[in-house]
């Protein structure tokens, strides 16, 4: 990739990493008080039925139910497409989060070990691993994987980042995703930080996706 095209490929990233963290604001501050409030004021409505009227108290009940359903879904959804908790827990923290919340709603074992210190791994490159195992983990889901593996490792000056699919199921659901710009997409990720990024069956019938990049 020239320069010009690596440059280009890192501000539209940018770009869209800006606009998913405003989307994901505007569900957590805005519309996610919006249905707190709506739930309040059910429940202030419920508390104003006599106690006879059980049909209309049992319709708020169930109404109220349903604002927390949602607030919850789009906490999870907000969560998702901006992960705030790399601020404040970190790379590791949040790759553990990640995969245990991945695991939970596939029911696919996904085991997750780090190693090292990552406490001066600059936002932009913890987001970039962030999103590659977000996207990975996608893939794995979708190409019907039984379990996989993700291992962080700080090593000196650099940071390694293993995926691991005991079948093929990675490899070909990366290269078959969207006719193959899903694993476009993750080059595109590694090279705007100047990283290195190896899809392999490594022996077979593993598969494997390694990144390495200097921190």
């Amino acid at each position: 990739m020239s320069e010009g095209a690596g440059k280009l490929v890192e501000r539209l990233l940018e770009v869209h990493e800006a606009e998913l963290e405003r989307i994901a604001r505007v569900l957590h501050d805005d519309l996610g008080q919006q249905v707190a409030s709506l739930s309040i004021l059910t429940g202030t409505l419920k508390r104003r039925l006599p106690p006879e009227d059980s049909e209309n108290r049992q319709q708020a009940d169930r109404i109220r139910e349903k604002l927390m359903a949602l607030a919850e879904s789009m906490g999870r959804l907000s969560l998702e497409l901006y992960p705030s908790v790399l601020e404040h827990a970190g790379i590791a923290v949040a790759l553990r989060q990640l995969c245990d919340r991945f695991a939970a709603m596939s029911r696919i074992p996904i085991s997750y070990e780090s190693s090292g210190d990552f406490k001066d791994i600059p936002f932009r490159l913890a987001l970039c691993l962030y999103r590659i195992v977000q996207d990975v983990l996608g893939s794995v889901a979708r190409s019907g994987s039984a379990e996989a593996s993700v291992r962080l490792a700080r090593l000196g000056s650099e940071v390694e980042l293993s995926i691991a699919d005991p079948g093929p199921s990675l490899v070909v659901g990366l290269r078959d995703s969207d006719d193959g710009l899903g694993l476009c997409v993750l080059q595109n990720r590694v090279r705007s930080m100047c990283g290195e990024i190896q899809l392999e069956n490594s022996p077979p019938p593993e598969s494997r996706l390694n990144v390495r990049v200097a921190c």
